[in-house]
């Protein structure tokens, strides 16, 4: 049999196959049958297993291996964090030095128990015992973290970027803040994703653009169902249209997005369709009705309190609502507003006959208003990702990573040193790659604090993955 261990800490503890164990003499692993469990952790899919193994020995030897396997089950069955999870690792190391292993996969064990065969331990001196281990663990093993295939809007395959260079707070013509990852078979010389199942990323950000301290993030990811890669749905402010009776004032800012904002002005207190977007159709083919979060940035810093917002989306020809988002008070003291949610266009995934919409941002004030807007992003709400600020220090310079690891289940800053500090707090699912599916992935960051926002600010963007495989 190849070996086979229970890992601890990062330690092969035991060699299931006995390779290198004077008491466990034979080995058989039986591959078990999936089964769905819900527990603490919600519902998850795990696998069943049976290890027969055959010791030798006396008995006190054959007493103190038993205990070494009860007592990892016991510690795989409690283990709250990452430090103590036990894992089945199928291990084989490379013929020649400096070469990755041959074989290096894992599977976390959830619990299990031991089964005495025969008589027990008693009066058994000398002879060999056979011991069953009944095991859960999860339903796939992993490999050791590798490059995802990241890529920009310019590469085509199988010219991968890793990392990404020069990610943006926001995307104009010298700017952008998105990247691609691939999931699919690559053509050429260059292997594509391995394993076979969806993996969660491990996303590292570097700044070496300037000396100001990451701060908040969001960051979204849409998975291409098509054959278009590029994302659709950041509209400058200058690019959308007035709505009746507002007046549209474009103001050259250097701070902003394409150095303009544009000042939105209305009267009266009802409700008043401020702009509008127009998706083209390609947009639309993107986007494919999928639920999206605008995301407004504002010139300035929202000062009043009492202003409200609602995202409609309209029929283009008619002008007849389609759909309505709930209204939603605006929080003052912001220059970023994540309204309600809309599908734009409102219509089946992957239906192709898309309606033509306009999708409108609506504002109510007593007395009417001003909003200065730079731009609008509407977020793909398949994921979104939170990395919130904490005020400690952030990363700068090179070396000097955020990292929000999907993998480790942890977002931390770490230093050239390897040290880590909890900067910031990760909200929302992890970003993934899937096999099959490449996706676009959008990031929106600030540097500096709102009053000294640089839209010059480029980050270097790495991304890793855990191949995962169901069976080896």
């Amino acid at each position: 049999m190849n070996p086979l261990y229970l890992n601890f800490q990062g330690v092969d503890q035991v060699n299931l196959s006995g390779e290198s164990d004077s008491v466990i003499q034979g080995c058989r692993y039986a591959t078990g049958v999936g089964v769905v469990q819900a527990g603490l952790l919600g519902t998850s899919e795990l696998i069943s297993e049976t290890i027969e193994l055959v010791l030798g020995g006396s008995e006190s030897e054959l007493s103190a291996k038993v205990l070494e396997l009860e007592s990892f089950l016991e510690v795989a069955g409690n283990a709250v964090i990452r430090l103590d999870w036990v894992y089945l690792h199928f291990y084989v190391p490379a013929l020649v030095e400096g070469d990755p292993a041959i074989y290096d996969w894992r599977s976390r064990v959830l619990g299990g128990r031991v089964e005495l065969g025969g008589k027990g331990l008693v009066d058994r001196d000398g002879e060999s015992q056979i011991v069953k281990l009944f095991i859960i663990r999860q339903n796939y093993w992993a490999a050791p973290k590798a490059k995802a295939h990241t890529f920009t809007k310019y590469e085509d395959e199988p010219n991968w970027a890793h990392p990404v260079i020069g990610v943006s707070s926001h995307h104009d013509s010298g700017h952008d803040n998105d990247f691609g990852i691939c999931g699919h078979e690559a053509s050429g010389a260059l292997l594509g994703m391995a394993g076979d199942l969806a993996s969660p990323l491990e996303v590292w950000i570097e700044n070496t653009y300037s000396a100001d301290a990451l701060e908040n993030f969001t960051i979204s990811q849409r998975f291409i169902r098509g054959t278009g890669r590029l994302d659709a749905g950041f509209i400058e402010a200058e690019d959308m249209t007035a709505g009746a009776g507002v007046t549209a004032t474009p103001t050259a800012d250097a701070f902003c997005s394409a150095g303009n904002y544009v000042a939105y002005s209305w009267a009266g207190s009802t409700e008043t369709q401020v702009c509008r977007w127009e998706p083209s159709v390609g947009e639309l083919a993107i986007m494919r009705g999928q639920t999206h979060r605008p995301i407004v940035r504002l010139q300035a810093v929202l000062a009043t309190t009492d202003l409200w917002a609602c995202v409609k989306v309209l029929d283009h020809t008619s002008g007849t609502v389609l759909q309505a988002s709930m209204w939603m008070l605006v929080p003052a003291g912001s220059k970023y507003i994540e309204l309600p949610a809309v599908n734009i266009p409102p219509a089946l995934a992957g239906y192709t006959a898309l309606r033509a919409v306009d999708v409108g941002l609506y504002f109510k004030r007593a007395g009417g208003g001003t909003v200065k807007i730079d731009f609008v992003q509407f977020t793909p709400a398949e994921r979104i990702r939170h990395l919130t600020w904490l005020g400690a220090s952030g990363p700068v310079g090179s070396g000097k990573y955020l990292i929000d690891s999907g993998i480790e289940e942890e977002t931390y800053y770490q230093d050239a040193s390897g040290n880590r500090a909890a900067t910031h707090v990760g909200q929302g699912e992890y970003l993934q790659v899937v096999p099959g599916y490449d996706s676009m992935v959008r990031v929106l960051h600030r540097s500096g604090g709102d009053a000294s926002w640089l839209v010059t600010v480029e980050l270097n963007i790495y991304a890793w993955y855990e191949p995962r495989r169901r069976n080896l």
